[in-house]
């Protein structure tokens, strides 16, 4: 035999083993791919029944109720997002595998849009204004779109023509057995007239509902102490509820109304460390108890 021949058999051979070699380790990837596959599939369903149970449970307990839970930082390893629209939610991880789950009840509020590791906590409540809601445990500002403060252009931030003036919400989200609620906002670009502001509560001082948008004290609590400060634009809350009263869950604390100033970029933000809140015990609660609140609110003055 010709040693050509026996080198081009010895090639075959080789070759062949390799082929075999690489349709072996196909098969066990395919295998593991699969295994990964359904081991996060069945994570995020058992996620989603978690967070089903726990809407369950609240749709059968008592006005103002109040739940904390939190949610994984990953699945598996894998980033993942929560998509809730009434009833139905959607867990979708970053390989496009999703589980989709029907909630008893339909339910307001929604997740963390970008997970961040320590603000994964989430909280869901139920009251007479808002039904059941889930929320992030964070502090934020929300604004009342009307005909003069509306995304004109298209580009997701609100215009108001200078001069005119818009409504805006500060809203805590998941606090429990709260007293007395503090915290500071600065200002850029807009100007707020002394006493320009509405308390916001479920009933008052007679006991009759009141029909404010999702407030959060329970009862009327006593008259703000409101602090100015016009160097660089700050105003600065202190909101107490009478003696014996205490709310809990998430709700608009405060309703302003604040006044545009010229052309350009308009801001409301949270100043830093400066959220403070008392509980029933007159214990202040430690920052890891507080809402987060590092998310602006930007608007366009045209």
């Amino acid at each position: 035999m010709k040693k050509s021949q026996i080198a081009m058999e010895f090639i075959m051979i080789v070759s062949l083993v390799f082929l075999v070699f690489i349709g072996f380790l196909a098969m066990m990837y395919n295998q593991f791919s699969d295994l990964n596959e359904r081991k996060d599939y069945s994570t995020m369903f058992n996620l989603a029944n978690l967070i089903k149970n726990e809407v369950l449970i609240s749709s059968k307990v008592h006005d103002n109720y109040i739940r904390r839970f939190e949610i994984p930082f990953t699945v598996n390893g894998n980033g993942y997002k929560i998509d809730l629209e009434k009833d139905v939610l959607v867990i979708t991880n970053e390989d496009n595998l999703s589980t989709t789950i029907i909630l008893p009840v339909e339910v307001k509020g929604g997740f963390i849009e970008k997970n961040k590791k320590g603000q994964m906590e989430h909280c869901i409540t139920k009251n007479k204004h808002d039904g059941v809601r889930i929320s992030r445990n964070q502090a934020s500002i929300e604004l009342e779109e009307d005909a003069f403060l509306k995304d004109r252009d298209g580009d997701g931030i609100l215009d108001i023509p200078a001069g005119d003036e818009f409504y805006s919400y500060v809203r805590l989200n998941c606090l429990d057995n709260i007293q007395t609620v503090g915290f500071s906002l600065e200002l850029t670009n807009l100007d707020y007239e002394i006493g320009s502001y509405e308390l916001l509560y479920q009933y008052d001082e007679f006991g009759v509902f009141q029909d404010f948008i999702n407030p959060f004290f329970y009862n009327q609590p006593n008259e703000a102490s409101v602090l100015e400060q016009w160097s660089p634009p700050k105003l600065t809350f202190s909101i107490p509820q009478k003696s014996g009263q205490a709310s809990s869950g998430s709700g608009n604390i405060v309703k302003l109304w604040l006044k545009a100033l010229s052309p350009g970029t308009a801001k409301i933000e949270f100043v830093p460390d400066k959220i403070f809140l008392i509980d029933n015990t007159a214990t202040y609660l430690t920052e890891e108890a507080l809402p987060s609140s590092d998310i602006p609110v930007e608007i366009e003055i045209i």
